[in-house]
């Protein structure tokens, strides 16, 4: 009795291949994810600092004011604090861009996340029809012994 090949061997095959390349499609999706938003943070966190050491200049600034400057040493001071926000112009892009790219790995990876539920779903139903024919084949097999069995039982009793 020769054992009958699943005839869409292949196809489960490469559903289960298609479900690996899946999760790990999903695996880098979130590790892009993660670093996209540990770059956003970094950038916040140089706006944060940036902001906080202007803030100290212009009170270490105000205070030579107060004491009394030349005006070229006050013309030197605006100029300085001019570049300071430009400086911050410049971090705010790179915080914008960083928030862009983050919002941007998190849509590839809610894509990654739904091509997996895809992938297991079709390899879900190609496996429920392997089930079935296995039952199938089950039964045929038992019912070939069965009525193997007949015939024994028939051929004895003549």
């Amino acid at each position: 009795m020769t054992r009958e090949r699943y005839p869409l061997e292949p196809a489960r095959k490469l559903r289960e291949h298609a479900v690996d390349e899946a999760t790990d499609q999903l695996a880098r999706s979130n590790a892009a994810l993660e670093e996209a938003k540990a770059a956003a943070e970094r950038a916040q966190a140089a706006v944060r600092a940036h902001d906080e050491e202007t803030d100290r200049i212009r009170a270490r600034e105000g205070e030579r004011d107060i004491a009394g400057r030349t005006v070229a040493e006050m013309q030197h001071s605006l100029a300085y604090l001019e570049r300071r926000g430009s400086e911050r112009a410049e971090l705010s892009d790179r915080v914008r861009r960083a928030q862009e790219q983050a919002r941007e790995a998190r849509e590839a990876a809610e894509r990654a996340r739904s091509a997996l539920a895809d992938a297991r779903a079709e390899r879900d139903a190609v496996e429920k029809h392997h089930d079935r024919w296995q039952q199938g084949e089950r039964r045929k097999a038992e019912a070939r012994a069965e009525a193997e069995a007949e015939d024994v039982r028939a051929g004895r009793g003549k």
